[in-house]
Formats: C-alpha cells, structure tokens, sequence
C-alpha cells in the first residue's frame, strides 16, 4: 500500500489523501509502520531466521486473499467518487491510482504466497538440525553403552541398527501400499471406463500386463496384502553378513521402486488425459436446467367414496347426525354417525361395561381418494413437490428457508448427456426470476451432493441385450456407484477452505439504469452460454437472452474446468462430484442472516447452469499402455 501511496506523489492532492487513509488503516490494523523493517536484527544469524519466521507465521493468515480484497475494497470506496465529475486531470490520477493499488494487491498475494514457503524452509531447517544433533546423540550413546573395540560389541550394535532402518522400510512401505490403495479408488471413480475395461475387464479390451492393472489389479480382486521387510538381524548380525541385509533391503526397496513407478505412469497419463486436456466442444458439455414446482391442480372432490369406519366406543351427542339422516353421498355431505345404543362392539371378554351416555358407533363418510400425476422431470424441467417449493420461500424456518433437495438421473437428461461417459460436475451457476433484493445485498447459493454417485460407461457389447428395449441410450450403459466424497468438515488447521465437494456461486441485480457496482451486466448464465426461448419467465425471443445480471465470478473459466473470480481466484471444490447424484442447493443472502435482505415470494423457477467434465465420448477408444488414456 506505502508503494501504492508513492505511485500517487505527484497527483491530485484529493487522490493522495484518500490513499493515505489507507494506509493509515493498514498500519493501526497491524500496529507498525509500513516503511520500517519488522523485527531488529542480532548476531545470531540462526536466532534472526527462527524469530521472522515465528513472526510471519503469525502475520501471514492475517494477509490472506480476503484481506487484500478488502484492501482494494475500501480504497475503492474512496477513490471512485474521483473517477468520474471533477476534470479529467482527476480522473485520470484517480483511475491511474486503482489500477497502481490493483496491482499492489496482487504483489501482496505473492508476498504471501512466497512467505509462506519460506516460512516452511526455515522450519524445515531448524527440524533437519535437530535431527542431526539428535542422531549425533544417539549414535554417542550407542557407542557408549556397546563399544566399537570388540567384534562382539559391533555384531550387536549392527543388529539394533539393521532393526532400526528395517523399521524404516516397512513404515515408508505401508505409507505407499496406503497411498496406492487411495489413488486406485480414485481412478476407478474419475476414470471409470478406463478403470473397468483396463483393470475389471467388464468392459472393451483388456491387454495383459498392462501399467493400470499391475498397480491396481490385487486392490481390486482384493488379493493385495502388505509385506513388511523381514530379515533375522540376530541370525545375521556378523560383520561379514552386512553385504546380505543390504541386498536383501536393497531387494525390497526394489519392489516399493516398482509400484512407485507405475503409480507415477499411471498418474501422469490420466491427470494429462481427465485434468490437463485442452477444452472442446466435445469434452466440455453443459447443462441448462430449470427447476420448477408441480403446479398440481387442487383435488375438486369428485373423485371419492363412502367409507364406513370401524366400530368404536362414542359419546351420544345429540346434535350429531345418528341412525335415519340421510348417507353422505358426495364431498358436500357431512359425516354420519351411527349410535348402537349397545356394547355389541366391545370384546366378549370384556370386564368393563360402558358408562352411562356411552354407545358403540361407527362413521360413514365421504373420502376423498384424488389422484394426480405430477409432470415427469425432464430436460430441461426439475420439478419439486408443491409442498417443498412452499417451504422453500416460507421465510418462517430458517433451517428450511432456501433450501431444495434435487435429484439428477441419467433418464432426465438424456439429450445432453448421452454421448459421453465419466461425467463429472466442474461448477455451476443459478438465477431467479422474480426475487427481490434489498439495496446492495448479495444472493449466494451453494450446490452440495449428499448422497451415492453414479458413473455410468456405454458398453457397445450390450447392443444384443438392448435390442427390444425402447430407450437404446440408457440399456446401452452400464451403471458403477461410489460413496459421495464428504460434504461437511471444518477447516483444517489456519485453511479457511474445508475440504468437501461444495459448489458455490453468487449474484444481484442489476440497479433500475441496467447498471452495476463496479461491474458489467452480462447475460444469464454468461455470453456464450444465454439463458433464452419459450423456457424464460416470462418467455422471450429464440436468440435473446431472457435475463441479465450482475456477479463477480468468471463463470467463462468454467470452459476451463475451473471456477475464477474477478477480484479474487478461487481453488473450487476440492474434487468433483459425479453428475448423477442428489443435491441440497441452499439459496440466501451472503450475509450472517439468509433470511434478510431476499424476498422469494415472486419466484416461479430456477435457472441453473451446470458444468460438465467428460473423460471420454462413447466412442472414443482406450489404450490400457497408458499412452491413449
């Protein structure tokens, strides 16, 4: 910011005072000046290094992204009255200094980002220090307690060491079975035909011996164990067998050598083919979904019958219908009660007479047995329960304000999913029509699976199977479920970002000029990805987009597979979600209150965007060499 303020030197004196405000802030904020160095150095290079880094690693979560945004928020703030009125001398120092404290921003990122590798590789060092003095030690006090002078006193101090690094061995051994096993699970859910024809053989062409298979084949079929390294360190414990652990650690370490060689292969193939492929219109598919109530119409009560009750003890009460009213015959007519005037009705072994002014009765009445058949979810209609749309606006519960529990199966959207397999969700967007925000609110909504995932691979072997099924598309695949990946967790250690698969996306609306803060309007979900047609609420022309609004967020990164904001770059999810799941989407204000500042009550549908990420089409071959994957 102090850089930001000498950039300013020379400027309209109006700018330069808004910049030093702050300045001012950031340095009553951290309490010292921005010009001086933080901490005085000594003559102990080690305790300076030990000390800045103490001191960053306090500092530095303070100055994470959202703290730098803020920055140029509130400089924002006072600097864009300058922008525009005045001259054009102040103008133009006024948009000069916001792009300059743009730019400061983005250094302080960096500073960050590099602060904290340093901070890293200066406590990596004190800790390689302290081992090297604890190894020291420990290798003195060997020596004390065995001696070197005698061939006996050697043989068994060998015998610890050999016990020592064969322990080694066998922990980093079980670190990498572990990690195998993980990232073989995550290539049968990310890669899933690759996975089923290279691995499983359920699918295509499995070639022998290949990379995939020789990694992962035992943790499928469940025949993989772990082998800790074993070797008789008292049997062989003579100087002269030192050549015998070694060949027989060396061996093993061979074996940890091989399955690391294959995970990297394996790795580096898939990552270049799922995550680092250029885009297409082929591998980037994209959903445009609206979700709606079923709008059943009431039951008019024409539809029903008279139903006699069971039997029952009753109070008389005179003024109720009793025997000779006329039978219910329709919804208008009320119920009749029939009056025994006996215990006829009570069990035969019963002790207990009936009191006085009690009878056996029964009810005859009208039932209504309505039946309506709610509109089928198709693309590119979701269509909730009535029920639940209600609650989703009902501003009385908090808990369920907002929220609706979706579900997307493969027969719903059959056109925009047929011709590709491994379908993962990248991110998404949303829009309502009709809601109303307070001035300068914020609506946010957050897309969060909580329940099976389910790949689904075309398998064109099937073709026989399918032959008399109307729906060729959905017989043709074969179906793999997975356990969804986490959806709630708090942060882990000073991360803000909690790792789940939690989509999230945020806009408002335009002012009453078409206009907004500090940004362009754009086209619902964004310019090349228009909201149009007969679907709109209300409906418009074929090529114009329906609805226009305004959000920070970069949804054109989406193309790229990942989700960016304007001010502020955002990591996203920490895996996707495969598209065919259930979802929770939760709508609200970004404020602490969801409740305020969000009127749903004129909203008749959702328009939601969803990006997709597709392994391969369904007729795209796979190489199980790990070159085509």
């Amino acid at each position: 910011a102090s850089k930001a303020v000498s950039k300013a030197n020379g400027l309209s004196s109006d700018v330069r005072d808004a910049a030093g405000l702050s300045v001012k802030a950031m340095e009553e904020q951290f309490d010292w000046p921005s010009n001086v160095s933080l901490i005085p150095s000594s003559n102990d290079s080690l305790a300076d290094l030990s000390t800045l880094a103490f001191m960053l690693n306090d500092l530095l979560p303070k100055l994470g992204t959202g703290y730098w945004s803020e920055i140029y928020a509130n400089s924002g703030d006072m600097i864009e009255p300058y922008t525009t009125g005045y001259n054009t001398e102040i103008n133009v120092a006024a948009k000069k200094w916001l792009k300059q404290m743009r730019a400061q921003c983005d250094y302080g990122n960096d500073y960050v980002t590099h602060g904290v590798r340093f901070v890293a590789g200066v406590q990596q060092a004190l800790i390689n220090l302290a081992q090297e003095d604890a190894n020291k030690k420990v290798e003195k006090a060997i020596e004390d307690a065995f001696g070197i002078s005698s061939e006996a006193n050697f043989d068994t101090w060998a015998a610890e060491k050999k016990l020592l690094i064969g322990t080694q061995m066998s922990t980093m051994a079980l670190q990498l079975f572990v990690t195998t096993r993980q990232l073989c699970q995550s290539f049968a859910y990310q890669t899933t035909q690759l996975f089923q024809q290279c691995v499983v053989g359920s699918i295509g062409v499995k070639s022998l011996n290949n990379p995939l298979d020789e990694l992962c084949g035992a943790f499928s079929n469940g025949t993989a164990y772990f082998k800790p390294f074993e070797y008789d360190v008292v049997a062989g414990a003579s100087y002269g067998d030192l050549d015998g652990f070694t060949k027989e650690a060396k061996d093993y370490v061979e074996g940890l050598q091989t399955m690391f060689s294959q995970a990297t292969a394996v790795k580096e193939c898939v990552t270049k083919a799922v995550w680092g492929k250029g885009t297409s219109a082929i591998n980037r598919p994209f959903l445009s979904l609206i979700i709606r109530p079923e709008n059943l119409p009431p039951c008019n009560g024409t539809d029903g019958y008279v139903r006699t009750g069971e039997p029952v003890v009753c109070s008389i009460d005179s003024d109720a219908k009793s025997n000779g009213a006329p039978y219910p015959t329709g919804p208008d007519d009320g119920p009749l009660i029939e009056f025994w005037h006996n215990d006829s009705c009570l069990p035969n072994a019963s002790a207990a007479p009936l009191s006085s002014g009690e009878t056996c009765c029964q009810t005859i009445a009208w039932t209504n047995n309505c039946t309506r058949d709610p509109p089928e979810s198709k693309q590119p209609f979701i269509y909730v329960s009535d029920d639940a749309w209600a609650t989703f606006k009902d501003t009385s519960d908090a808990a369920t304000f907002g929220r609706l529990n979706i579900e997307i199966r493969p027969d719903m959207v059959v056109p925009g999913t047929k011709d590709y397999n491994d379908l993962l969700l990248r991110g998404f967007a949303f829009y309502m029509p009709g809601a109303v925000f307070e001035e300068g609110e914020t609506a946010i909504a957050t897309l969060t699976p909580n329940g099976q995932m389910q790949q689904r691979v075309y398998d064109k072997d099937r073709a026989p199977v399918c032959r008399d099924f109307g729906n060729q598309n959905l017989c043709m695949y074969r179906n793999f479920t997975f356990v969804a990946s986490p959806t709630d967790g708090e942060p882990v250690e000073d991360d803000e970002t909690t790792q789940v698969v939690l989509y999230s996306m945020s806009y408002y609306n335009p002012n009453s000029w078409g206009t907004c803060r500090r940004l362009m309007s754009q086209p619902v979900f964004y310019a090349d990805r228009a909201v149009t047609g007969p679907t709109c609420d209300p409906p418009s022309e074929d090529e114009k987009a329906c609805y226009q609004y305004c959000t920070d967020q970069d949804l054109s990164s989406l193309e790229d597979g990942n989700i960016r904001s304007v001010y502020v770059d955002s990591a996203g999810p920490f895996n996707f979600a495969a598209l065919f799941t259930s979802y929770v989407l939760e709508v609200g204000a970004r404020g602490v209150d969801r409740l305020s500042g969000v009127d749903l009550t004129n909203v008749e549908q959702i328009e939601l965007g969803l990006w997709l990420k597709s392994h391969t089409t369904i007729d795209a071959p796979l190489s199980c060499d790990m070159r085509n994957c």
